[in-house]
């Protein structure tokens, strides 16, 4: 009896580990699960639903995401957010600037319309040829707006597009329709990547623009701002001077003043003697000038302070213009290859749900 009561005893508490072992292990689990679950609904609304598990296609985040994306691309430069700046964007190069970055938004609503027709055939009662010929009906809207000053031109013409949309309409499903359609989105996709990087390359020549024609139009006042400052700078050298022969008796000081303003110069010839007091004659005629440059500075401080906002807005349109295309151009990327999944049949939607994790990281890269 007394020999098995430690063994019982042993038991018992191996069993009680093991229970608080099996406790700790599932309510920890659940709260990373929570945890995890509260992330992933601060990422993306669609977040849940994505991460779950389906047989079914679920198209919504493909659309979704995408307005969303686009909708948080502010593009600078684009004639509509500019206040300082706006009267100099009438330029040759602004103006081409301000048409191509329109039609680029044109572009991307485009594509964005394609995107919902897809989720709204997606979730129709059609059946599988009519989705198809449906989709058919509404592809070529993908296909991207060209310019005629621009090199870039879409790979496709209009027989070759006829054709791909003639096997479009000769599925017996959305997806093989998507699938047979995939090559006409990629091009696309390819196609509006090159017009953003052919748009980095011009708005490089209105900044330059930009910047000449805001520099021709402050050229007076700012020469005139730095004559000033020159002016001011060099009555303080005369003035220190003055306060070192007064101190330490440096004739070289004096010496130096009659030798680099000749009026001082003057002064101290007539004089016989120099002192910085009231009979003095030079400290008067300097601190005057002083005084007078001041009040001139004060005149045209207006100027100075609009060309300053001015100089600042055209720097944060220029980072907000680069923000804005490098975000458009992975939206673009994303659209394309979440495109390529769904035709491809991925039934799972955190496979192709490309969109919530680049707004997640949009902040990071940006």
């Amino acid at each position: 009896m007394t020999a098995t009561n430690p063994t019982r005893k042993r038991l018992i508490r191996l069993a009680a580990i093991a229970l608080v072992v099996l406790l700790l292990a599932t309510f920890g689990c659940a709260g990373m699960t929570k945890t995890t679950t509260k992330v992933a609904d601060e990422w993306s609304d669609q977040a849940v639903a994505t991460v779950t598990s389906t047989t079914r296609l679920n198209m919504a985040p493909f659309a979704e995401h995408l307005v969303k994306l686009v909708g948080d691309i502010q593009f600078g430069l684009s004639g509509e957010r500019p206040v300082y700046t706006r009267q100099y964007l009438d330029g040759p190069e602004a103006m081409v600037w301000i048409e191509t970055m329109d039609q680029f938004k044109r572009n991307l609503a485009r594509i964005i319309a394609y995107s919902g027709r897809v989720v709204s055939l997606a979730n129709s009662r059609l059946d599988g040829p009519k989705r198809a010929k449906a989709l058919a009906d509404f592809v070529d809207v993908v296909r991207p707006l060209e310019r005629g000053d621009s090199e870039l031109k879409f790979k496709y013409n209009e027989e070759e597009i006829q054709k791909i949309l003639e096997k479009v309409r000769k599925q017996e499903s959305l997806l093989a329709a998507l699938s047979t359609a995939q090559p006409l989105v990629r091009e696309a996709a390819v196609f509006l990547r090159m017009r953003v990087d052919e748009m980095k390359k011009n708005r490089l020549k209105v900044e330059k623009e930009l910047e000449k024609h805001i520099e021709d139009d402050f050229k007076d006042v700012l020469v005139y701002s730095e004559t000033l400052k020159r002016r001011q700078k060099h009555n303080f050298q005369l003035i220190n001077l003055l306060v070192r022969y007064h101190e330490k008796g440096d004739k070289g000081a004096l010496d130096q003043v009659a030798k680099i303003d000749w009026e001082a110069g003057e002064m101290i010839r007539r004089s016989k003697s120099l002192k910085l007091g009231s009979e003095d004659k030079v400290v008067p005629m300097i601190t005057a000038r002083l005084e007078l440059i001041d009040k001139h500075k004060r005149f045209i401080a207006g100027d100075i302070e609009q060309f300053h906002k001015v100089w600042q807005e055209l720097e944060v349109l220029v980072d907000g213009s680069d923000a804005a295309l490098q975000k458009a151009k992975i939206a673009i990327i994303l659209w394309d290859k979440a495109h390529a999944r769904l035709a491809a049949g991925e039934t799972d939607p955190a496979k192709y749900d490309f969109m919530s994790v680049a707004k997640f990281a949009f902040d990071l890269i940006l």
